[in-house]
């Protein structure tokens, strides 16, 4: 072949790419993030106390940048342009320690993998194990919550809490507000918690 019909052989070659790239991009939707939020509870009067909340810990499958849901038994259902704008876990921990802070006023609650370094009064571990929009179409929240006095004879707490929220519509928005609000729930149940033991 002459050197003009390769020349026109690679051009037309990368004029198809550029079309199958572009067609790539078309079809492919621009990504949309979420966040949580907090959601306000009834605060507590209680004395000072210094609580810190570790890194919560998350089942792998939840442990993504997709939102995921669960609308069939054992079947994992998300979308490449639905995602978290942060980890999962600093989200859930950002807002937890958000929630804290507003029931208990008197305390200070940060997280372990903050700036602030310090000695707690108390500990408080969350492990989640489900927390998607589930079969049911509700939105299911299940955590174990521990509790750990360091420098007091109050026994260490485990406890498992098991919350659902059902949902008016399974758009995106209405299910992350509905995992806001479950996270508010969780809260209310871990400062109430703190509260009977350090009143």
């Amino acid at each position: 072949m002459k050197r003009g019909g390769v020349v026109r052989c690679l051009r037309a070659g990368s004029l198809l790419a550029a079309a199958w790239a572009m067609a790539s991009c078309a079809s492919s939707p621009e990504p949309r993030f979420y966040a949580l939020f907090p959601a306000r509870g009834e605060p507590l009067t209680s004395g000072p106390l210094e609580v810190q909340l570790r890194r919560p810990g998350l089942p792998g499958y939840l442990d993504r940048p997709q939102i995921v849901r669960q609308e069939q038994r054992g079947k994992l259902e998300f979308f490449s342009a639905e995602r978290w704008g942060a980890p999962l876990d600093d989200l859930v921990g950002s807002i937890l320690t958000q929630d804290l802070g507003q029931r208990l006023p008197n305390a200070r609650v940060y997280q372990e993998s903050g700036a602030i370094s310090s000695s707690p009064d108390v500990l408080v571990e969350v492990e989640i194990q489900r927390f998607e929009l589930s079969e049911s179409g509700s939105v299911e929240l299940v955590a174990q919550v521990a509790v750990h006095w360091p420098n007091a004879p109050a026994e260490d707490r485990l406890e498992r809490y098991a919350l659902k929220r059902a949902v008016r519509n399974r758009t995106t928005e209405q299910l992350v507000a509905q995992m806001s609000e479950l996270l508010a729930e969780l809260a209310d149940s871990i400062a109430r918690s703190l509260h009977e033991r350090h009143p």
